[in-house]
């Protein structure tokens, strides 16, 4: 494709583009964000660097050469009207920290390719635009772009970016916790993997700055992806899930075991039934408790319960915060053995009808009732080849008799 042709000739290809002024001034319309280097004389002190700043750079913007005596490094930012002039000194570190943090737009589109350096740039976080488009329709992006590019100038501890909402609208409610429903909306997610987020019937810059104003006064409570409280909560497992996380999780005299799945996951409902049924075989004991968490419907804020898959289990012993990785067996057998080994109190286990039933097994796991059966048709077999050996017997006599029968006739007519 033309995107991927375009990547190679970026990393093989000449670092520095050589223009004139005309064919400059129809590129920085086409091109996100363009560093050039306005110099005659290529043995200036600071175009050297700029190669090679633009040699180690290449692929984060378009480095462009154009014949012009004002021996200046500027950067264009497409749909941004002032360039940026570099003020520093002739130094390739220098300049390279410059580009890598003037590249970004004041209000920029996040999106699949660059959505890594927006989360690696040197910010508290990333302010999240969400307004409603049709077909990436970009009109209600343009409309409060002047706004949120005021607030990036106000508060430049934040990337204020964009994104299709249309193209990426499972990825804004999957993460961002952001629905059809609530556009217009804005998302501060931070480093400490903490959301804020902002809805209302309309963008205006004071709602905007008060919103932030509050976030950075610790005034807003963090965003958390969250099913509601049950109701009842009494089964021998219980239901965690976002808002409750805290309050059922952490106890000063319990310890909890908490498996975190998803309803689609083959492997959680296979672990089902064992962890049922060991919840059942615990229920005796006070100061343990098992329970599980939605984790394609619930968020958790605290960074020791990450989780990648599913399930992942999770025990937390009375009194901690930090819990231990679960890495046994995902059987009644293994996660009793874990339980035994790390609870905070010791473990009194009752079997009940329903902890007593198999655990599951492969086909003819079953050693003894295929031993059971194997000797049963190993004796039904030998009768059977002792009834055959009794006919044969019996066939050989009764061809020796009449073959003696047959004898005695034949010697009779003889005579």
């Amino acid at each position: 494709s033309s995107d991927i042709a375009e990547g190679l000739e970026k990393q093989t290809g000449p670092a520095v583009t050589n223009m004139t002024k005309d064919e400059f001034k129809t590129m920085i319309d086409t091109e996100t964000v363009v560093v050039s280097a306005k110099f005659t004389d290529k043995s200036h002190s600071l175009y050297k660097v700029f190669e090679e700043v633009a040699d180690l750079m290449r692929m984060a913007a378009k480095f462009v050469q154009i014949d012009d005596n004002q021996n200046k490094i500027v950067i264009h930012r497409k749909g941004e009207d002032a360039p940026i002039v570099y003020s520093g000194a002739a130094d390739a570190e220098e300049l390279g920290a410059w580009v890598e943090e003037e590249r970004f737009h004041l209000f920029g589109e996040i999106n699949a390719e660059n959505f890594q350096s927006y989360d690696e740039r040197k910010r508290e976080g990333i302010a999240w635009v969400c307004v409603k488009m049709e077909k990436s329709n970009q009109a209600n992006v343009t409309a409060v772009t002047p706004i949120f590019r005021a607030m990036a100038k106000e508060y430049p501890q934040y990337s204020f970016v964009w994104l299709d909402t249309q193209q990426f609208g499972e990825h804004v409610e999957s993460f961002l916790g952001i629905s059809d429903d609530d556009y217009p909306a804005m998302v501060i997610t931070t480093k400490e993997d903490k959301k804020y987020r902002w809805t209302g019937p309309a963008i205006e810059k004071s709602a905007i700055k008060q919103f932030i104003e509050d976030v950075r006064a610790g005034k807003v409570e963090p965003f958390l992806k969250s099913q509601p409280i049950p109701e009842t909560n009494d089964e021998p497992v219980k239901v965690v899930v976002g808002k409750n996380f805290d309050e059922m999780v952490f106890h000063a005299d319990k310890d909890v075991m908490l498996e975190v799945y998803a309803p689609w996951c083959g492997h959680c409902k296979k672990l089902e039934p064992q962890y049922n049924a060991v919840a059942e075989m615990l229920a005796k004991n006070e100061h343990i408790m098992l329970a599980k968490l939605d984790g394609t419907a619930n968020e958790v804020a605290h960074s020791d319960f990450q989780y990648e898959g599913f399930p992942t289990i999770f025990y937390v012993k009375a009194g901690e915060k930090k819990p231990i990785p679960y890495e046994g067996d995902r059987t009644k057998k293994g996660i009793i053995k874990f339980i035994k080994k790390n609870a905070s109190k010791p473990v009194e286990i009752t079997e009940t009808k329903a902890a007593a039933t198999k655990e599951p097994q492969l086909p003819f796991v079953d050693t003894a009732g295929w031993r059971e059966w194997m000797q049963d048709t190993t004796e039904k077999i030998e009768e059977l080849g002792a009834l055959l050996d009794s006919y044969d017997e019996l066939k050989r006599i009764h061809e020796e008799k009449k073959g003696k029968k047959a004898k005695k006739t034949s010697t009779k007519d003889e005579l």
